[in-house]
């Protein structure tokens, strides 16, 4: 899909139409910051991840909200490293429990 959106996107700005056109520019450069000598176009791909993470960061807040226990309990599912050592906790209850005093 982000593949189709990509190229209706160098569709119109190489032809200004959503006809086939020939790339001047590598992607690559098109969505690099104009800082960086790019175009400062946004990448839909990462735009759309940067999207699921931030609802996931909202999802997983404080509140009782139909939609936040629903992607807490889908994301309940999903087993998380922990800081890339050791074994992996089963679900992300672990954001949740009270951190540990010594």
């Amino acid at each position: 899909m982000c593949a189709q959106v990509r190229g209706v996107i160098r569709n119109f700005i190489w032809s200004g139409k959503d006809t086939l056109a020939h790339a001047k520019v590598k992607w690559g450069t098109l969505v690099l910051p104009t800082s960086h000598d790019g175009l400062g176009i946004i990448d839909p791909k990462t735009q759309s991840e940067a999207l699921l993470v931030k609802l996931l960061v909202r999802g997983i807040a404080r509140g009782g909200e139909p939609w936040k226990e629903l992607i807490r309990q889908k994301a309940d599912q999903i087993k998380l490293p922990m800081h890339g050592k050791g074994p992996s906790t089963p679900n992300i209850n672990w954001l949740f429990a009270a951190p540990k005093l010594k």
